[in-house]
């Protein structure tokens, strides 16, 4: 696939989703639906090469190749200003747009999606102002934008639900798509629906080693008794999913991935709790494992977590896996939760679990918080100031889109464990807004004031909380119900 079509093609589904209005019009939607059948037509069946190029997120490759301090003191050195004076040509301007730039005037180079991928490995050796020169301004935009990390042409959800109206088979409503990827990788997902009978698109209803699926939603408990049927468990550290794989035979290895399906860290062999393919539940602190809290799936067993929770932790108890176990405890209909809280230490949670099977992507219980009006917050975009003070920007879910309603300066203590955790991912904070909303940083906060004139609230920061991800944020509607 040349990088000149994929452009061409996000360019159309960039102005089709972050210019339309209030869902789609039947004229957009056609437009879309010609966009991805050309895009499916160059891709000769590599439907990887879309998923490379388009969505970082998924992508085999890193989500981002190159930070925006790295561009801008590598552009200075080589041509010899200082870092003062990029500031001030590009405050406010997008850095894509001006990094494109620089390809103006250079004819078509018939570069190949693989070979710009292959080149985005290779800029810290080769530089940027070398690497503009290898395509037009065109096909630039769309190099930097992958480059950089940025947030991709068109939902991954809808692009897919577009694929579903291409041929003879029968389109899929974007609930059906949300759901089949919960389980299944968007290029494995393609290769399905494009490439096999329909009856081989079924959403599998398993939990198998090495294949990431979307963890359950933890909604916030306010109430002070517990509902019926739910496990207490106190979280000290991020939960995990660890994914432990044979291959090649004799030979185990770990993944650590986190609820969204992100991959963040890999474990040596002699440091697993167990030497079998498995998938657990698991509080991680780095790459290590602090403690084993829950079993999913066993050897060739896949369905171990259709399981209610007690079986489960009766097998996990059984295996003599290596390390703590540490398992919840089963909570009488009204009982109080208000004593459970206050046992806990300052950097521990209480999460109500049901008992009952393990719901990929669907709701797995409740986060406890402290008060009724206490909800989940994304961080949107961050910066520094002179002082070096944190700032963010922070939002809820306006249907599956965010929307900003808080601009605060992060306490010290939230302000090391915001900027720790984006460093990780490669994010250096700098001192211009910089947007990280696909890093899924979610922060716990207390409202006190809410203004519907301008929908934006005042309030707390409480703390970061690396257990939730999108699927926790709060809505919109949640804070117009505050009022």
């Amino acid at each position: 696939m040349l990088l000149s079509l994929a452009t061409k093609v996000a360019r159309t589904l960039r102005r089709l989703h972050y210019g339309r209005g209030a869902g789609d019009s039947s004229a957009d939607f056609r437009t879309a639906i010609k966009a991805v059948s050309q895009i499916l037509e160059m891709t000769t069946d590599d439907y990887e090469e879309i998923i490379d190029i388009f969505y970082p997120r998924h992508s085999k490759h890193p989500r981002r190749f190159v930070t925006d301090g790295w561009v801008r003191d590598n552009v200075c050195s080589e041509l010899g200003i200082s870092p003062l004076v990029w500031d001030e040509s590009l405050v406010g301007k997008p850095i894509v747009l001006a990094l494109a730039s620089e390809s103006r005037g250079n004819k078509s180079s018939g570069l190949t999606v693989k070979q710009a991928l292959h080149h985005m490995h290779q800029l810290s050796e080769v530089g940027v102002l070398a690497t503009s020169k290898l395509m037009t301004e065109a096909e630039a935009e769309l190099f930097w934008s992958r480059a950089l990390g940025e947030n991709p042409p068109y939902p991954i959800e809808r692009f897919i639900q577009r694929c579903t109206h291409i041929g003879e088979g029968q389109a899929m409503s974007l609930p059906a798509v949300k759901k089949a990827l919960d389980t299944m990788s968007p290029a494995e997902f393609l290769v399905r629906l494009l490439k096999y009978s329909e009856a081989e698109v079924e959403v599998p209803d398993e939990i198998q080693p090495g294949q990431p699926f979307r963890g359950p939603v933890y909604k916030a408990w306010t109430q002070t008794t517990a509902p019926a049927g739910v496990y207490a468990e106190v979280i000290r550290h991020p939960r995990r999913y660890l994914h432990i794989t044979e291959f090649p035979s004799g030979t185990y290895n770990g993944v650590l991935y986190n609820r969204d399906k992100r991959a963040v860290a890999k474990m040596n062999s002699l440091d697993l709790p167990i030497q079998q393919a498995c998938v657990l539940e698991v509080e991680a602190q780095g790459t290590v494992v602090k403690c084993i809290t829950d079993i999913l799936s066993l050897g060739q067993d896949w369905s171990i977590h259709q399981r209610p929770m007690m079986e489960r932790l009766s097998l996990l108890k059984g295996l003599g896996v290596q390390g703590q176990l540490r398992v919840g405890e089963l909570l009488e209909e009204g009982s109080s939760i208000t004593t459970l809280v206050h046992t806990l230490s300052e950097n521990e949670r209480l999460r109500l679990s049901f008992n009952s099977p393990f719901q990929i992507g669907e709701q797995g219980g409740w986060a406890v918080m402290d008060g009724t009006y206490h909800i989940h917050l994304l961080v949107l975009s961050i910066k520094k100031d002179a002082e070096y003070e944190t700032h963010v920007r922070l939002g809820v879910l306006d249907g599956l889109d965010p929307y900003q309603v808080m601009e605060a300066r992060l306490p010290t203590e939230i302000a090391q464990h915001v900027r720790t955790r984006l460093a990780r991912q490669g994010v250096l904070v700098g001192a211009h807004w910089l947007p990280v909303e696909e890093q899924a940083v979610v922060v716990a906060g207390k409202v006190n004031e809410v203004r519907l004139s301008t929908m934006t609230i005042t309030g707390e920061l409480l703390y970061a909380d690396d257990n939730l991800g999108f699927s926790d944020l709060s809505q919109l509607t949640d804070i117009i119900e505050m009022t």
